[in-house]
């Protein structure tokens, strides 16, 4: 089931695939962009993703890089407002998208998930 099966109780686990869908993105594919409305929860199953912003053509600043078993946007997720930078695969990956009123169910229901988040 991944790695994140290593964070989690085989419970809670089997609750994230469950209510989660598989996705897969091919390298250079989006997952979403700066200013798109939070509407879930990602979870990197396999793969890395990165965390960028444009401030203006032809530049790119990374934020962060993500890789397997890793949770990532987990504020915007939370609050449900809009993503703050661009997600973008950086090699072929497969996340769990996790919707966001199931993420805030999670999170009241499994301290032990919130813990990680």
């Amino acid at each position: 089931m991944s790695q994140i099966s290593d964070h989690f109780s085989a419970e809670l686990t089997e609750g994230l695939f469950a209510i989660g869908s598989r996705r897969s993105f091919v390298s250079g594919k989006h997952i979403f962009f700066e200013g798109d409305r939070a509407i879930f929860l990602p979870i990197i199953l396999s793969g890395k993703i990165k965390m960028v912003r444009y401030p203006e053509a032809g530049k790119e600043i990374i934020i962060g890089i993500f890789k397997a078993g890793e949770i990532f946007a987990i504020p915007p997720a939370m609050d449900g407002k809009r993503f703050p930078a661009t997600a973008v695969a950086i090699e072929e990956s497969e996340l769990l998208i996790i919707p966001r009123n199931n993420f805030l169910t999670l999170m009241e229901s499994y301290p032990n998930f919130l813990r990680w988040c």
